[in-house]
């Protein structure tokens, strides 16, 4: 049996072609990535609102990459603790009330690696003190539903509730369940101002545009159903929690129609992670077929080419 050799041309143009699909990371690592570093956020610094000068802490969150972990320390009259409402959060609660003006913190990050780097962080400005919140707000009407069929409920804050909006996590429970939250500041950071929407798109639930919980609205996939939320209301280092503000919703739990694009997503972008967590297939897939067009049309060019270089028989 006779073995066709493959052209070198064919195998050189599918090895670029596949490694300028899937060579990213390989690419990125030759070209040098960045290195594992240690960091924190520290809530509100990077807020666009006036803070109360009686603020109960300030909130420090690792954002290291994986494998390291960051602490802080601080310059002034704080105190660093665990919180013991969100995992991994440290409080800096002020031992005086903050001073109204321009809110800079000094910070020392240590990283589990031993490294340590100082930052000066400047941050919002302080206002005059104000009550701590006793109610979260009311949420309007449901409006009509948008292109994509995600319905939004308007919620107005009470003004207390929106002086500490930037260091303030919110949780949600679905009929008594609790399904989880967000994490300090988020939602609030959405406006300045004291109107946050909840969004209802394919049974998940966001507020300020950002995932609310890790759970669904939807029991099932048999139609519309009536599910009783209930939103609560933390802010960094208080004592007390403002009362939980509930919601009725009547939710369309039909299986989405068959369509080239993911449902949309709060910030108008494309969900390719489809339900219960199959993002990974999805993408896989995606992958899979422009590696095929590349191999395709690598290989036509090179066969092509290939024809052009062969010698012409000449029949005696």
């Amino acid at each position: 049996m006779q073995h066709r050799r493959w052209p070198r041309t064919l195998f050189v143009s599918t090895v670029l072609g596949a490694s300028a699909l899937f060579g990213g990371s390989d690419a990125r690592a030759e070209s040098g990535v960045a290195p594992p570093k240690c960091d924190v956020y520290v809530a509100p610094m990077g807020s666009r609102r006036v803070v109360p000068s009686n603020l109960p802490a300030l909130v420090a969150m690792d954002r290291s990459s994986v494998g390291r972990k960051a602490t802080v320390t601080v310059d002034g009259p704080y105190t660093v603790g665990p919180d013991p409402r969100q995992a991994g959060a440290e409080l800096i609660a002020p031992n005086a009330p903050l001073a109204e003006g321009d809110l800079t913190l000094k910070a020392t990050i240590a990283c589990s690696d031993g490294s340590s780097k100082e930052e000066t962080m400047r941050g919002p400005k302080v206002g005059p003190a104000v009550p701590l919140p006793s109610a979260i707000g009311a949420f309007g009407a449901a409006r009509a539903p948008n292109e994509n069929g995600s319905v939004d409920y308007p919620l107005s804050l009470t003004p207390e509730a929106a002086a500490f909006v930037a260091t303030t996590r919110f949780d949600l429970s679905v009929d008594g369940k609790a399904v989880g939250g967000q994490g300090y500041g988020v939602g609030g950071e959405s406006t300045a101002g004291s109107q946050l929407t909840l969004t209802l798109e394919g049974g998940a639930v966001y507020l300020g545009g950002t995932l609310l919980g890790s759970g669904r609205v939807c029991a099932g996939q048999s139609g519309r159903e009536k599910h009783a939320l209930e939103l609560r209301a933390h802010v960094a280092g208080a004592t007390t929690d403002p009362a939980p503000l509930p919601l009725e919703v009547d939710v369309d739990c039909a299986p989405p129609k068959a369509s080239s694009q993911g449902p949309g997503l709060a910030d108008g972008g494309v969900d390719d992670q489809g339900d219960g967590g199959g993002g990974c297939a999805t993408a896989g897939a995606a992958d899979v077929g422009g590696f095929g067009l590349v191999l395709s049309a690598g290989a036509l060019a090179s066969l092509l080419l290939e024809r052009r270089r062969r010698p012409r028989r000449v029949r005696g």
